[in-house]
């Protein structure tokens, strides 16, 4: 399993690795620059709104599971 974090400032690699044991030792946990997120978001129709630095608000994203087969198509 992978978990796709969209905060890249607040979660690092080591703080994803940290986070990601707490539900299973073989989850993967994934982050990118805001443009690469923005692109993996449209592709499966998630929503994402992260406050630019200094603003006001909260990370906010949907919540959504998908089953990928071996060829990456949603099932």
């Amino acid at each position: 399993p992978v978990m796709i974090s969209v905060d890249p400032a607040r979660d690092t690699p080591a703080r994803l690795h940290e986070y990601v044991r707490y539900f299973h030792p073989r989850i993967i946990g994934l982050t990118g620059t805001p443009a690469e997120l923005a692109v993996v978001a449209r592709r499966f129709g998630a929503v994402i709104r992260v406050p630019a630095p200094g603003e006001p608000g909260q990370v906010m994203h949907s919540d959504y599971l998908y089953l990928l087969d071996t060829q990456g198509r949603v099932r």
